[in-house]
């Protein structure tokens, strides 16, 4: 009890949390709203006394655990669609869960009663993706009940649904999705096809020249203006062999024209 107050973490009242059915995914709203109500007069450093969570416990006696309060280590996975109390009126209404992928018993579900900004990238299928991936942190919550949800694969997994003031993250995590790095992307994805679109313009320059006598002239024009030619294409095309044959016996090698310099 001494504990208890020097965290300023208050008892709940007896028997609140009688008649809770682990069985059903429904969160009572009056149970729910008790628990964070009870949370958010929490004050200063709630972890001392709080036991570290054993989640194969909880799963197989959740009624003795019910109530206790338990230090949650993880990474927060998601924040889930919101919770609609009875009553608009209530001042927890479309308060989100929070989705943490714990370090000893998988993912568990925390409602926060002052939980903090969250930087997310959006929402998907009524859920806010964070924009770092696998945040860590640590929350102290009061284990609330079990609450058998499908998970991706369609398997019917019992997930211990906590409630808590608020969380404290240990890291950044990684950025995920659209967020710092998209620049850089961006910018590289650029960079590559103005290079793409130099070396074609290049290549292109490059196929229309021939070298003929060791030089370099476009042989299109300079086919196109001759007159000299046979008619016939075929003719034509030995004509033209012959000549650069004789054109490139006529190349002289400058190193050899070197040599021949000095001989004499």
């Amino acid at each position: 009890m001494l504990l208890l107050c020097l965290a300023g973490v208050p008892d709940l009242p007896e028997g609140a949390l009688t008649a809770i059915d682990d069985t059903t995914a429904e969160l009572p709203d009056a149970a729910l709203t008790l628990l964070l109500d009870d949370a958010g007069r929490w004050e200063g450093d709630s972890e001392p006394g709080a036991t570290v969570a054993g989640f194969d416990a909880i799963g197989a006696q959740p009624a003795a655990a019910r109530g206790e309060r338990f230090l949650i280590e993880g990474a927060l996975v998601t924040i889930g669609p919101e919770h609609l109390f009875g009553t608009s009126t209530n001042p927890y209404d479309k308060i989100r869960p929070w989705y943490v992928n714990t370090e000893r018993g998988g993912v568990v579900i925390v409602y926060l009663a002052d939980p903090p900004p969250v930087d997310t990238r959006g929402e998907m299928q009524n859920q806010l993706v964070p924009r770092h991936k696998d945040r860590p942190v640590r929350i102290v919550a009061r284990f609330f009940k079990l609450a058998p949800q499908a998970n991706l694969d369609g398997e019917i997994i019992a997930y211990p649904v906590f409630v808590g003031r608020t969380a404290r993250f240990t890291g950044d995590g990684s950025a995920v999705g659209w967020g710092v790095a998209t620049p850089v992307v961006v910018l590289l994805i650029i960079l590559m096809f103005g290079a793409y679109f130099v070396l074609r313009i290049a290549l292109g320059r490059a196929s229309g020249r021939r070298y003929a006598g060791g030089q370099m002239r476009e042989p299109d024009a300079a086919v196109d203006n001759r007159t000299d030619l046979p008619d016939d294409p075929a003719e034509a095309l030995d004509a033209l062999e012959h000549e650069k044959q004789a054109d490139q016996a006529r190349v002289v090698n400058p190193l050899e024209a070197a040599a021949e310099q000095n001989r004499e």
